[in-house]
């Protein structure tokens, strides 16, 4: 609400006789259509993170079954990478509630006294940071890709680049702090 806010005191505050901003100016340069796709993915990923629904529950049981025999850093690797691939595709809270829904059942249980549970958070809360690649990965990315001044492909591939190496950092800088930490 605050930017439709200024939009409409804008038009209102006058300069030389004319507004600062006219409204249908400022309305036809939004892109409703960006709005609406961004809108529409937090819904889902609303519904995808909802307990009561069980999806969370069930993706937890389901890679648990497969960690069985994962050493606990191969364990932190895909949850770092996890954390990366899903926060551009959804939101960055819905991401980060599938990953701690997979993890902390997970680094208590099979790899309890292996992992701590506050470096796989950690881990986890650095990966949802990195949403660059894909318009719905935040609100500003999707302003960007629909603005005509980068495409879709190109953004994909800077992102994803940046993605990698911000795995690597997380992997190789991030990860002996938070042991030393933790």
């Amino acid at each position: 609400y605050p930017p439709i806010v200024a939009i409409i005191l804008l038009h209102f505050i006058k300069v030389d006789g004319k507004p600062v901003l006219p409204y249908k100016e400022a309305i036809s340069a939004v892109p409703f259509s960006t709005l609406l796709f961004m809108g529409a993915l937090l819904e889902l990923g609303t519904a995808l993170a909802n307990g009561d629904i069980g999806v969370s529950t069930w993706l937890g049981d389901t890679i648990g079954m497969f960690c069985t025999g994962v050493s606990p850093f191969m364990f932190i690797v895909v949850l770092a990478a996890m954390s990366v691939i899903l926060t551009n595709f959804m939101s960055n809270s819905v991401t980060c509630a599938i990953c701690m829904a997979i993890a902390m059942p997970l680094s208590t249980s099979l790899y309890s006294g292996l992992i701590s549970p506050v470096i796989a958070a950690i881990m986890i809360t650095i990966g949802i940071n990195f949403a660059f690649a894909t318009a719905p990965a935040t609100p500003p990315v999707a302003i960007a890709a629909d603005s005509g001044w980068i495409s879709a492909g190109r953004l994909f591939k800077y992102g994803a680049a940046a993605g990698l190496v911000g795995i690597a950092v997380m992997l190789a800088v991030g990860l002996p702090i938070a042991n030393l930490v933790c």
